[in-house]
């Protein structure tokens, strides 16, 4: 008998389908609340939503970048871009319905074991081969031709599975091409579909076979199933630094690598920080609604409804650096999302800037000598019901010289390791690097920790012309936008903010 349980029943079923996903491991758990007790599982979500995957990106509306335009895999012999596939089959030119199946065994043990993105395969076509073929997708009309994952278990129990999410890339398409009622592979085309990992306690599969339906295939062609690699899968262990050698941060600013720490307990912390020109809603708490507190007081940042700015504050560095302004430094703080933080737009975090209120922000073009920043990013909210849309994009936010997009700044998504898509209601530890360029050459550096796990590395920007450009400030900055003002008000909360000429890293608790 084949269990239809995920097949015949509409709606309802893909959405037990989403949260078998999620179950399966491609989202890190809950955690303790200190950073160095709560390692997260590699994050390797593929979805089919307009915030997913595209040409570029894995997770669009987050901007967690392929390591190859167009997608990453390994072979069945762990090869990166390895042209040894799982399962293949050979395709004759047709135009109309034709079934096959593919053998996916010895992917589905690797989904099992956790060497593969879970539940996920790429199909695409062998070198060589000149066909392209369009196969029937989850939004086919045609029911029974929509994809399925076969899995016969061990008892002889047989079990059809329904895709949670299918799409393919199309480069130079910058869009998601989820939504359509097929996926391509075949040339420049590549598809990749999403299954919940087969999972049945106390029995393992004997078989698992992709039933694919074939609506037309262009030419011949040898069609191939890969593992799917994303840049999150690398192993990101987790770094300790100057804040492992004292426990909750306590005589931190000792560290004669220290420049400076804020933990937000005092009424009168903000003495020695330049304040800016917008309207900023921010103070200390103790409690809150939903609030659970690091140690004891954080900083609570608030934009309101229809506001662009929660907090705009800069602390300058050269009294704190002996006289002499940096030029490498790092940047860590502690940063929880409140339950209501759905940005309808892109924004700015914490981060340092050189800008001497010249360029570098705020729509000012950095030329290389007016200024520059590296501050914080936030993405918008997708008000959809994915993996991806519960959680919240995290990134950086640069303006450089080669990042003229408009004469405003770059988003730089943080695609690796834990990467930058967080939870609400929960504490992570946010870190940042930047070391300037030696004037005029592509030499500078950003790196992003997230709970000390290693989220992003860029190491060729060029921010200055001029050896008078240095890290002059620390930047306090929640700006909602862009040109958009926050759809509803907006809450999130800081602490324990550290800045150090040495990796810093989470606390020892």
């Amino acid at each position: 008998m084949i269990f239809r349980n995920h097949r015949l029943a509409g709606m309802a079923r893909r959405a037990a389908c989403r949260l078998a996903w999620a179950v399966a491991g491609l989202v890190a758990g809950t955690a303790p609340a200190l950073a160095d007790e709560r390692k997260a599982e590699p994050l390797a979500v593929l979805s089919d939503s307009a915030g997913g995957v595209t040409c570029d990106y894995y997770v669009s509306i987050a901007k967690l970048r392929w390591e190859r335009t167009g997608g990453d895999w390994s072979d069945a012999a762990g090869q990166a871009y390895g042209d040894k596939p799982f399962s293949s089959m050979e395709l004759r030119r047709s135009t109309g319905a034709v079934a096959i199946a593919l053998d996916l065994t010895t992917l589905a043990e690797k989904w099992r074991q956790g060497s593969a993105a879970p539940g996920a395969v790429m199909l695409r076509a062998l070198g060589g081969s000149s066909g392209i073929a369009d196969i029937a997708s989850r939004e086919s009309e045609q029911v029974l031709q929509r994809p399925a994952l076969l899995v016969t278990w061990d008892d002889g129990r047989r079990e059809l599975l329904d895709p949670v999410a299918d799409t393919y890339t199309a480069c130079p398409a910058l869009s998601s091409l989820g939504s359509q009622p097929m996926v391509r592979a075949g040339g420049p085309n590549v598809a990749l579909l999403s299954f919940p990992v087969p999972h049945r306690p106390g029995h393992k599969p004997a078989g698992v076979s992709l039933r694919l339906s074939m609506q037309r295939v262009w030419g011949p062609m040898v069609l191939g199933a890969f593992a799917v690699r994303t840049p999150a899968m690398a192993p990101a262990p987790v770094s300790k630094g100057l804040a492992d050698r004292v426990r909750g941060d306590v005589g931190l600013e000792q560290q004669a690598d220290v420049l400076f720490v804020e933990r937000f307990e005092r009424n009168d912390w903000s003495t020695g920080w330049r304040t800016g020109e917008r309207v900023q809603t921010f103070g200390l708490v103790g409690s809150d609604a939903g609030f659970e507190p690091l140690q004891r007081n954080a900083l609570k940042v608030t934009v309101e409804q229809g506001k662009f700015a929660g907090i705009d504050l800069q602390r300058p560095l050269k009294a704190l650096a002996g006289g002499v302004e940096p030029d490498e430094l790092y940047l860590r703080y502690y940063l929880r999302l409140g339950g209501d933080w759905d940005p309808s737009d892109v924004g700015k975090l914490p981060g340092l800037a050189g800008t001497y209120g010249r360029g570098g922000w705020g729509g000012r073009t950095a030329d290389g000598f007016n200024g520059w920043s590296a501050r914080g990013g936030f993405y918008s909210h997708v008000g959809e019901d994915t993996v991806v849309a519960q959680r919240r994009g995290v990134g950086l936010y640069l303006y450089h010289i080669d990042s003229r997009q408009g004469g405003y700044g770059e988003l730089q998504g943080w695609n690796a390791g834990p990467t930058g898509l967080l939870e609400k209601n929960r504490w992570y530890c946010i870190e940042q690097y930047v070391r300037l360029n030696k004037p005029g050459e592509h030499d500078g550096a950003v790196r992003g920790w997230v709970d000390g796990q290693l989220a992003f590395e860029r190491s060729n920007l060029l921010f200055r012309m001029t050896p008078e450009l240095h890290i002059e400030t620390v930047w306090v900055d929640v700006y909602h936008g862009g040109k958009t003002p926050a759809p509803q008000r907006l809450t999130l909360y800081l602490d324990n903010l550290v800045v150090a000429r040495r990796y810093i890293g989470p606390m020892k608790p």
